[in-house]
C-alpha cells in the first residue's frame, strides 16, 4: 500500500498526480481526505476545507482503496460525512473514521487487498477540533487511548493474520515532533498488535520511528493541499511544508519513503528521490529521538518542539483530568485567536 497525507482539492479540474501514478496504481493508495466532497467551489471565500468532486478521477487513477475521514474539516459543509461517504462508495473507495453516529464512526474498516485482510482504525483528536460523533449525530471517532488499545487487542486476538493500521489525526498544526502522550500511545498500540501507525494533521512531514520492528509515521504532511487558494487565498504554509512524502509499505519488503516537492505558483508536484526505511537502520536521521525512553523523549521534546506559544504539552494519554484541563485552555485560546483575526480583518 502507498500511504499519502492530507488531500483538499479546490479546483474544478482534476489534479495532476502523474509523479505518483507509477507507484500507486498497481499497489493501491490510502490517504486522508481533509474535507468533504462537494460539487461547487463557492466555499473558497470561507474558512473551510473541501474537495471538489473533480478530484475523483485522480483518486481512481492512483487506485485509492481507503480514504480516512476522521479529521477536523470533515463537517465543514452540511451533511459532509454522509455526502462524502456516499460519493466515495459509488467509486469503490472505502472510508473510515467518520459516520452517522459514534458506533458508525468507530467501526473498524476491514479491507481485502492482494490476498490479505487489512483492518484500518481511524480516529481524530478532539483537542484539534475533530468533531466527535454522538450517539445519533454525525462526526468522527474520538482519539481515546484506552479504547484504541483495547480495540486493537481484541482485533488482534480475533484476526491473528490481519494487518492492523491505526490512522490518527493528532498533534498541533505545524508541529513535526509527536506529543509525548501520542508517542506513548503509539508504542502501546504496537504492543497491543498494530502493524503500522500513520499520523496526519500537522501539514508538515514528521519523523519516522520503529518500535518493536513496527513503523510509525508521525505525520505524512500534505499530499495535495494547494496553497494560496483556500480561505479566500489566505491559506498558506511555511516553506518546509513544500517537502512532501509518500510512504510505500509492504508486508514482505522494507518500507520505501518517496520524496516530492510541491510548487506553490504552478500547483505541481515533482519527485525528488526515494530511500529505504528499515528497523535495523539508524533512524535518528528521520527522528533524532528514535529509540529514546519516554522520559528522555519528554526532555527532548521540551527542548525541541516547534509550537510553544501558550500551547501545553500532553505527556500521558491516560491522564484524563489533566488532559481535559489542557483541552479547555486550548479551546479558549482558539476562540481568542479567531476573534483577534476577525477584528484584524474588519479594521
Amino acid at each position: 500500500m502507498l500511504f499519502l497525507g492530507d488531500v483538499a482539492h479546490p479546483f474544478k479540474t482534476p489534479p495532476d498526480w502523474s509523479a505518483l501514478q507509477s507507484l500507486a496504481a498497481s499497489d493501491g493508495a490510502v490517504l486522508n481526505l481533509e474535507g468533504p466532497l462537494t460539487e461547487t467551489t463557492a466555499h473558497l471565500g470561507s474558512r473551510v476545507l473541501f474537495n471538489h468532486t473533480s478530484v475523483l478521477p485522480a483518486l481512481k487513477t492512483i487506485n485509492t482503496k481507503v480514504a480516512a475521514l476522521a479529521n477536523n474539516h470533515i463537517l465543514d459543509l452540511p451533511n459532509g460525512v454522509a455526502n462524502t461517504r456516499e460519493i466515495l462508495a459509488r467509486e469503490g473507495i472505502e472510508t473510515g473514521g467518520a459516520g452517522a453516529s459514534l458506533t458508525d464512526a468507530s467501526a473498524p474498516l476491514h479491507v481485502s487487498h492482494q490476498g490479505h485482510e487489512w483492518i484500518f482504525l481511524n480516529a481524530g483528536w478532539t483537542t484539534i477540533q475533530c468533531p466527535p460523533a454522538g450517539h445519533n449525530t454525525p462526526g468522527t471517532c474520538p482519539l481515546d487511548s484506552r479504547a484504541l488499545v483495547a480495540r486493537i487487542t481484541g482485533l488482534r486476538a480475533q484476526n491473528p493474520g490481519a494487518v492492523i493500521v491505526p490512522m490518527l489525526h493528532w498533534n498541533y498544526e505545524l508541529e513535526p515532533h509527536p506529543q509525548p502522550a501520542h508517542r506513548r500511545l503509539a508504542f502501546a498500540m504496537i504492543e497491543a498488535g498494530a502493524d503500522l501507525i500513520i499520523g496526519h494533521h500537522p501539514h508538515c512531514v514528521g519523523g519516522f520511528e520503529y518500535h518493536n520492528d513496527r513503523l510509525i509515521a508521525w505525520s505524512l504532511g500534505n499530499w495535495w493541499l494547494p496553497q494560496g487558494v483556500f480561505f479566500d487565498g489566505r491559506l498558506s504554509y511555511p516553506d518546509d511544508t513544500l517537502n512532501q512524502v509518500a510512504l510505500e509499505w509492504h508486508l514482505d519488503a522494507p518500507a520505501r519513503l518517496h520524496r516530492f516537492a510541491y510548487e506553490r505558483e504552478q500547483h505541481t508536484i515533482r519527485a525528488t528521490g526515494s530511500e529505504t526505511l528499515s528497523p535495523t537502520a539508524d533512524m535518528t536521521a528521520h527522528a533524532p529521538y528514535a529509540g529514546a525512553s519516554h522520559a528522555d523523549y519528554l526532555d527532548w521534546f521540551r527542548a525541541n518542539r516547534q509550537k510553544k506559544k501558550l500551547l501545553p504539552i500532553y505527556t500521558d494519554p491516560d491522564a484524563r483530568v489533566a488532559n481535559l484541563c489542557r483541552d479547555r485552555w486550548i479551546s479558549l485560546r482558539h476562540h481568542l485567536l479567531m476573534g483577534f483575526k476577525k477584528v484584524r480583518r474588519d479594521i
